[in-house]
């Protein structure tokens, strides 16, 4: 289905009923902002044709499960696509199905001399130097899925101007790579982005780790960074605090839970909530809200007792639906 209007700025265009249509005509060039969902590659070349005014690329490479490409590489295609500059290109995001690949080898040339934001949700292996070599300083936004390649690309770069960084996925396990590999994949938004004011961190293998050195580099802090997501793990009070320390200006922060220094399955009781509650010291003068992003059964105490500290002004639990009930009782209780 394409969406066309005579000298259209903005172009839709989803999936290609044959192979070889062609969009002719005067809509064909000029257009701005692009948004291709497609299960042919071919498709690409729509934006290809608009190469001198293109501002906005979206692609996403969803092919049918039966479609040979569904498992297949991608490498030539791109790369045929990616073989010319792009001057006023601002805006750029891939996304690929899950098993799509490829492996690619792209011209030694700054394409997106103008790229600002840049959004790889793929496990295709790229380099993360073709895209932003000569336009690190303009570079605000970065979203990508951590593989080998985009780790090892990544290491020892700073974007100075990054304001936001997500990383989404990761293929690196201990697993596959090692603890070492785990945590170097952790650090890295930290790294390459010192004055983000947002930062998405995916620490897979992490839980539990007793050590905000385990995500977050050693020594690092950031005065700038306002809304901290720390997916796939769960910390003890005591990491969250020095978490906090870390990033004084933090005014949310996303985590799967919090639990007591004590152990991670202790029930914590009426007295110890009690206790938290009135012992606990501040944990930040900037912080306004705590996302709890749960999955299963957490220590749902200690989530409160957090929960109704006097500094924060909103709270959210993300919790299976047999837990709710639970948090209830507990929120209602008198301190």
């Amino acid at each position: 289905m394409g969406i066309i209007a005579p000298m259209p700025r903005t172009f839709l265009f989803r999936g290609l009923a044959d192979e070889g249509t062609e969009i002719q005509g005067e809509f064909g060039t000029g257009i701005q902002r692009m948004y291709l969902e497609m299960y042919q590659i071919s498709a690409c070349q729509l934006a290809y044709s608009n190469r001198d005014t293109i501002k906005e690329l979206v692609l996403r490479l969803t092919p049918d499960a039966d479609d040979e490409i569904a498992l297949g590489d991608i490498s030539e295609d791109l790369e045929s696509l990616f073989n010319c500059i792009y001057p006023k290109l601002t805006r750029l995001s891939i996304e690929t199905g899950q098993d799509v690949v490829g492996c690619f080898s792209l011209p030694d040339i700054n394409l997106f001399p103008s790229l600002t934001s840049l959004s790889l949700n793929t496990y295709c292996d790229f380099d993360i130097g073709f895209f932003v070599d000569d336009a690190s300083d303009n570079l605000t936004s970065l979203t990508i899925y951590l593989t080998k390649p985009i780790v090892r690309s990544l290491r020892g770069r700073v974007f100075p101007n990054l304001v936001c960084v997500r990383i989404r996925k990761t293929d690196i396990t201990i697993g596959l790579y090692g603890i070492d590999a785990v945590i170097e994949a952790a650090h890295l938004p930290f790294l390459v982005a010192p004055n983000a004011e947002y930062i998405e961190a995916y620490c897979h293998s992490l839980r539990y780790r007793q050590s905000p050195q385990s995500f977050i580099p050693q020594n690092h802090s950031n005065p700038q960074l306002r809304h901290l997501i720390i997916s796939q793990t769960t910390l003890t009070l005591s990491v969250l605090q020095q978490v906090l320390a870390h990033f004084p200006g933090l005014i949310r922060i996303g985590v799967d839970g919090i639990q007591s220094d004590e152990g991670v399955y202790l029930n914590t009781s009426d007295n110890e909530v009690s206790r938290l509650l009135t012992e606990l010291p501040i944990l930040s003068t900037s912080l306004r809200r705590i996302d709890f992003i749960t999955s299963w059964t957490v220590d749902s105490l200690m989530v409160v007792a957090i929960a109704k500290l006097p500094s924060l002004r909103m709270v959210t639990i993300r919790a299976a639906s047999e837990m709710l009930d639970e948090y209830k009782e507990e929120i209602g209780k008198s301190v």
